[in-house]
């Protein structure tokens, strides 16, 4: 492939932010450090003693993908960490220190933009290596009833969200997203919020999940509609929001994935099982320091 070559980012200076957890409800400080060149996203977790231990935030150190991503080390997990590498992922950023005092990412508005506001506060800084990409040279595809995921071979990286519930607010969605850069993400994909159904609160808590949800950080879904009174960013936020939500599980590749990927009623779990399949076929995608359409926009300019 003969393409632009673009160097690797990392943001400018640290940055932090607080907040509570979706589903363990407990309060976290999250910090933003710069990376170093080729170390990739880098989990750190501190302790009540001031000892931290790091774990690379890849798809082989997930441990647990049901109603959120989970990474986990021989010490620590931290769960709802999809959303935080969706704004990394959407900002460009390829060298990062994410660290935290807690179990959870904080949930903030139930979006990923506060996270991308967080990185575009500070901005990023190019670094010496190159970046690099996966780019799929043949179909990929897991299935799991009517769910699937299909990665096709393309020279731009599309993704095709499409989604189907019984709930009227709901209902079929589909959208359609092609990474052209920063700006764009922010705009379209950042600002959605996950949802969650009143009928479902009760037995999720007795779980010990959604300890943390309400208005403030979930799109609320009772049989009537929509809770929130301020009511939906996005006609379609619903969708958006579980592309949000595979940005960030397939960025745990540990690269960008070149190619045009179709999901329906994917998730987490399957998204997961996506990584696996792609990296147990290697003669499927190849890795290089070239691609043929980068975005050109700098997140510090947006």
């Amino acid at each position: 492939m003969t393409g632009i070559k673009v160097r690797q980012r990392t943001i400018a200076h640290w940055v932090r932010t607080q907040g509570i957890g979706l589903h363990r409800g407990r309060p976290v400080f999250m910090t933003f450090y710069p990376g170093e060149v080729d170390s990739g996203l880098v989990l750190r977790v501190r302790g009540p003693s001031g000892v931290s231990d790091e774990v690379a935030m890849r798809w082989e150190n997930v441990s647990d993908t049901r109603m959120n991503t989970t990474v986990s080390s021989a010490k620590f997990s931290v769960s709802t960490v999809e959303h935080v590498v969706s704004a990394i992922a959407g900002c460009g950023v390829d060298n990062m220190v994410i660290e935290l005092d807690g179990d959870e990412m904080p949930a903030m508005d139930g979006s990923a933009r506060a996270f991308t506001d967080m990185i575009r506060r500070v901005g990023v800084v190019e670094q010496k290596g190159y970046r690099r990409f996966i780019v799929l040279d043949e179909t990929v595809e897991v299935h799991d009833g009517e769910r699937f995921i299909i990665a096709e071979p393309s020279p731009q990286i599309r993704y095709d969200y499409s989604i189907d519930f019984t709930h009227p607010s709901i209902g079929k969605q589909r959208y359609v997203y092609e990474h052209r850069g920063v700006r764009g993400f922010c705009a379209h994909i950042a600002p959605c919020r996950t949802f969650g159904f009143l009928s479902d609160v009760e037995r999720l808590r007795a779980a010990g999940l959604a300890l943390g949800s309400g208005e403030n950080n979930v799109i609320v879904l009772s049989d009537g509609g929509v809770m929130n009174k301020d009511g939906l960013r996005f006609r379609d936020e619903f969708v958006r929001h579980k592309l949000l939500d595979a940005w960030g599980d397939l960025y745990l590749a540990g690269r960008p994935i070149v190619g045009a990927l179709r999901f329906h009623r994917a998730g987490h779990d399957l998204h997961h099982r996506f990584l696996k399949a792609l990296f147990q076929h290697k003669d499927a995608w190849h890795e290089t320091d070239e691609y043929p359409d980068i975005p050109k926009d700098n997140v510090a300019s947006g």
